[in-house]
């Protein structure tokens, strides 16, 4: 009787575990698939929309997001806040990004798309809001921004083109 039963548990696992592993995966062409990131548009609403869902989520976060496709992309970041959400979409070659922002709310989108582009953004005095968009579209563009004021709490920068250069001074 034993026997007979040790022979049903052993054959009750063998055909379980051949129906769990009998399950494949089929791919088909099915177009409400998701395509991923195969247009620079679809990366940058991937970003955008992350960093929407966390500001919505709790308010007391600090978090930052990157994302580098191409080669020697760098970014620098030194933040003094109690909220901030940094985002940051690199799609080329030899991109920088250097933030150190002081501000208690802060919340900045940085994309460049393009090769040997420069971002610099450098806030010595404490600031209340830093919401700040910039899109850099091209290749040898150079955006420096020093400092904050009510101008700059809600700015937003596009550079469209080749070899640009902007300073902005805000004091």
């Amino acid at each position: 009787m034993k026997t007979l039963f040790k022979c049903l548990i052993v054959i009750s696992i063998l055909v379980s575990s051949s129906t769990i592993t009998a399950q494949t995966f089929e791919a088909g062409n099915d177009t409400s698939d998701i395509s991923g990131f195969d247009t620079q548009s679809s990366q940058e609403n991937f970003l955008l929309n992350q960093s929407a869902t966390s500001t919505t989520v709790s308010t007391t976060d600090n978090a930052i997001y990157i994302a580098q496709i191409g080669d020697n992309n760098n970014l620098i970041s030194t933040t003094t806040s109690r909220e901030s959400t940094v985002t940051v979409l690199q799609n080329g070659d030899d991109n920088l990004t250097v933030l150190d922002i002081n501000s208690t709310t802060l919340k900045e989108t940085v994309i460049q798309n393009g090769d040997n582009n420069t971002f610099l953004d450098y806030s010595p005095f404490k600031s209340n809001l830093r919401n700040a968009t910039i899109n850099q579209t091209g290749n040898n563009q150079n955006l420096t921004m020093f400092g904050s004021n009510s101008l700059s709490e809600k700015i937003k920068i596009s550079m469209q083109g080749q070899d640009q250069s902007i300073i902005i001074r805000n004091f």
